[in-house]
């Protein structure tokens, strides 16, 4: 199963960071998928890395308040996607 498909409702954009620097605050590994909880320019986001061929994709859903993001991050650490 990819990450997608674990996750089928959430739309995930091209990453872009937004502001200086992103802090990361919280980090899981779900097969050969990343995810995180970061921080930056004013916003929270989740992000996505995966890797695959020597390709690194990143994408990134939920970007905006604290609360929306970290509702989404509990789904994907509880496997509720």
């Amino acid at each position: 199963m990819t990450a997608s498909e674990s996750l089928p409702d959430l739309e995930w954009q091209p990453y872009f960071l937004r502001g200086s620097r992103s802090r990361m605050k919280q980090f899981v590994v779900r097969g050969d998928v990343e995810y995180e909880l970061c921080a930056e320019g004013g916003n929270h986001v989740v992000r996505r890395t995966e890797r695959k061929g020597g390709r690194v994709t990143m994408t990134e859903t939920a970007r905006g308040s604290q609360r929306d993001a970290e509702a989404v991050w509990g789904r994907i650490v509880h496997g509720l996607g």
